[in-house]
């Protein structure tokens, strides 16, 4: 395997996950101290690591978590009865998606075939903004970890910094395991908050943007957000599935969709009651067009699994689900909250916190990573 993050033209996904990957750390750290690749791996992850020698972030990312993701959705839109509001889904043709990693002519290129191509041009659109939106979810998760102390306190405590976003392997040492779930569930939360920051504020600063791709609400656009963070633990419950075990380092991905829905959430209420967004929106708006994306996007996985969903597993495993997500919150509030902070960069998660740093966020001006997602919606229109 090999890590590369050169050689890529500017208009490649290559390109613009690069763009918005350092300008979320540059936002608020030295680049110099930051070192992001893609990996050639055609398994769907990414990782967070610190060097502690050389006192320096690191970030990859599989070539295969873009694959996958850029294919589904292409596949997603290229379906009459998916998210079939959008566009002129009766022009589409059922097509499937595929691709692949090539390297060629001393350039890295992301290949994708199929039969029927996407028809209508609106969607074609589409599939590449709901793609970055679940990509982008990703790679904030690491950030999460990165920024939020997480690689530097289990370098110290467990002498490994490495934290993959999922890994098919479980550990005898019940606390590690439960340390493990607790931080993966704390940088879900740091993705989702990130990423509905970028919703919401996108909608107040681009709507005639988002209008060109016919995404004429909120609730549109929450739907499709909401499809595509569903997209992606669906993805990864595709392709291994997992469940309520004292040795996983993960909550199961049902739980994880959850929690990370629930915590965009909080955000939403804490921007609304901060004055932050200027338009109408409530969190029964919020709740029916996330909802309306699960259901699409559970509806898109009946193409590659019978049996795959998050909501079934939720209702079946209510008891379990409630015992998992108390025990993280609690060793989060009486354990590793605490020992992060030493380590943490940016705020850990509390009401009060968070409502302190939407407060003082209100009073900054628009910052790197807004300017660079306006830049790519105007070169892809």
């Amino acid at each position: 395997m090999k890590d590369f993050n050169t050689g890529f033209t500017n208009k490649s996904y290559f390109h613009i996950i690069k763009s918005i990957v350092e300008g979320i750390y540059e936002r608020n750290f030295d680049i110099r101290k930051f070192d992001f690749n893609f990996r050639d791996d055609s398994s769907i992850n990414a990782c967070a690591d610190y060097d502690k020698q050389g006192n320096y972030d690191i970030l990859k990312i599989n070539t295969g978590t873009i694959i996958e993701i850029v294919a589904l959705m292409k596949t997603a839109f290229a379906q009459r009865n998916i998210l079939s509001n959008f566009g002129n889904a009766n022009e589409e043709k059922n097509a499937i998606y595929t691709g692949e990693y090539v390297y060629r002519n001393n350039k890295h290129e992301l290949i994708f075939r199929t039969q029927n191509t996407i028809v209508d041009s609106c969607r074609e659109q589409l599939s590449f903004y709901v793609a970055l939106m679940a990509i982008r979810f990703v790679f904030t998760h690491e950030v999460g970890h990165i920024v939020n102390g997480h690689t530097r306190l289990m370098n110290d405590l467990y002498m490994n910094s490495k934290i993959y976003m999922r890994m098919e392997k479980s550990n005898n040492i019940m606390q590690y395991c439960l340390d493990r779930r607790t931080l993966e569930m704390d940088a879900d939360a740091a993705a989702a908050t990130s990423s509905i920051d970028n919703i919401l504020i996108l909608y107040e600063q681009d709507k005639t943007g988002l209008e060109d791709m016919q995404i004429y609400s909120i609730e549109n656009l929450l739907e499709l957000w909401g499809f595509s963070i569903a997209c992606v633990f669906l993805l990864f419950e595709l392709n291994c599935r997992t469940n309520y075990d004292l040795k996983s380092y993960y909550l199961p991905n049902s739980a994880r969709y959850i929690l990370a829905i629930d915590a965009a959430r909080q955000t939403l209420l804490s921007y609304k009651r901060n004055k932050v967004i200027s338009y109408t929106i409530d969190v029964e708006m919020y709740d029916k067009a996330v909802t309306k994306g699960l259901i699409e996007a559970e509806k898109l996985f009946l193409l590659y699994s019978d049996d795959l969903t998050l909501s079934k597993d939720l209702f079946s495993n209510c008891e379990k689900f409630e015992t998992f997500s108390k025990e993280v919150n609690e060793n989060w509030d009486k354990n590793l909250r605490e020992r992060l902070k030493k380590y943490s960069r940016t705020v850990l998660f509390s009401e009060e916190e968070t409502e302190q740093a939407v407060i003082d966020m209100k009073k900054k001006e628009e910052n790197i990573l807004r300017r660079v997602i306006q830049q790519i919606l105007k070169k892809v229109r």
